[in-house]
């Protein structure tokens, strides 16, 4: 009995494999897809950029929509942020198109981190800039003794 275990073989039914095969087809034309246009993919990251800027500043607080931060991007070299929303969405872009068009080379480190941050922050205005220093002591939230506050 264990002799024979090896050679069994799998029977597949005529259906089961034109699916396997087009599962096969629908692999190779994802792997294709990979090789866009670089036009298509230069508005792919662009829609990105902006979305992402968009939404992830508006977690912070920022009121701008997605069509507003487009054209605030879009006229950005001419033009310096005239407010917190505008430093924020341009640092964030910033970065992110940066980790867009180097992620194949960059390394993850405290150096890289904190490199980031500094290019979040570059837009700030230099009176409201926060330090982005790595804090040497821990900080807790709560009263003057040091507890947690409820």
């Amino acid at each position: 009995m264990l002799k024979n275990r090896l050679d069994k073989r799998i029977k597949l039914s005529n259906e089961l494999v034109l699916r396997l095969a087009k599962i096969d087809e629908l692999k190779g034309q994802w792997t294709g897809a990979l090789d866009l246009n670089p036009k298509i993919l230069h508005q792919l990251k662009k829609s990105v950029v902006i979305t992402s800027s968009a939404s992830s500043t508006r977690i912070e607080g920022a009121k701008m929509t997605d069509a507003e931060v487009e054209r605030f991007l879009r006229g950005i070299r001419q033009r310096t942020p005239k407010n917190r929303d505008e430093e924020e969405i341009a640092g964030y872009a910033d970065l992110l198109g940066r980790v867009f068009d180097n992620y194949e080379t960059l390394k993850i480190s405290e150096n890289r981190i904190l490199q980031f941050h500094k290019i979040l922050l570059s837009f700030f205005h230099k009176r409201q800039r926060p330090s982005g220093a790595v804090q040497a002591k821990r900080q807790y939230r709560g009263n003057r003794k040091g507890r947690q506050s409820s």
